[in-house]
């Protein structure tokens, strides 16, 4: 089986200062457990830099996903997708245009995750947030072929115009590894992870968070409901049946 895990909302609760979030004990502990079991892969998939997330999850032996997918790296795995390294330059000029044209605006957070960029609005008073979306907006049209924006929970992601996404990036995992009928099984809570559950209709997909509008097939309420479950598909294991 390959397990596919988001970490924000997912695995981790959505937190107002993005540099504060963490995996709790008992969640790091359940995934070493699922990681160590004959035949189960572990991939985590964030937005966050493959550096960033693979820190805060600080586990051996996984297979991370950064930035939404463009950079891998794994037991005998790496990718890092061509077309966004080209438009570093690029994204590093738009980091720095938004860092001063949103200086003025209370709470905002630009964050260069050098092959993606995220503006962070959790901090952000209500009547000012649709003024973030302007400028960056404004400043990705600088290079309309080179980036495209996706609006997540209070954060909007200027990310190049790759096709490539979560999705892809499972995918191709699911074909570095090579084993034969591996059941696939995503874990997502936000806009990015529908690319996942879209790509992957043929496995498991499962929604995190408040009902809504989803591709996937299942859902489960909260990072807590996440934990229980991969709980319960240890115990499967444990107990003798196939996860």
């Amino acid at each position: 089986m390959l397990l596919g895990l988001d970490f924000d909302g997912t695995l981790s609760p959505i937190v107002e200062d993005p540099s504060k979030a963490e995996l709790s004990l008992e969640t790091q502990d359940i995934i070493k457990a699922l990681a160590a079991i004959p035949g189960i892969s572990v991939a985590i998939v964030s937005g966050r830099s493959l550096q960033d997330v693979r820190g805060r999850v600080g586990i051996d032996g996984l297979i991370y996903a950064g930035n939404h997918g463009l950079e891998i790296h794994g037991p005998g795995l790496s990718y890092l997708d061509p077309t966004a390294v080209k438009a570093r330059r690029a994204l590093g000029w738009l980091a720095a245009a938004l860092t001063k044209g949103l200086s003025q605006i209370t709470g905002v957070i630009v964050e260069n995750k050098s092959l993606t960029l995220s503006v962070h609005c959790r901090q952000v008073a209500i009547e000012d947030r649709e003024t973030v979306f302007r400028h960056v907006q404004a400043a990705a049209a600088v290079a309309p072929d080179c980036f495209r924006i996706s609006v997540g929970k209070l954060v909007y992601e200027v990310c190049p115009q790759a096709h490539w996404h979560k999705g892809s990036a499972m995918r191709w995992i699911d074909g570095q590894i090579g084993r034969q009928n591996t059941l696939t099984l995503y874990l997502g809570d936000d806009r990015t992870d529908e690319d996942a559950f879209r790509t992957l209709a043929h496995g498991i997909t499962v929604k995190v968070g408040e009902p809504c509008e989803t591709a996937a097939t299942y859902h489960l309420d909260s990072p807590a409901s996440v934990r229980e479950f991969l709980y319960w598909l240890a115990s499967l294991n444990q107990q003798g049946g196939q996860p």
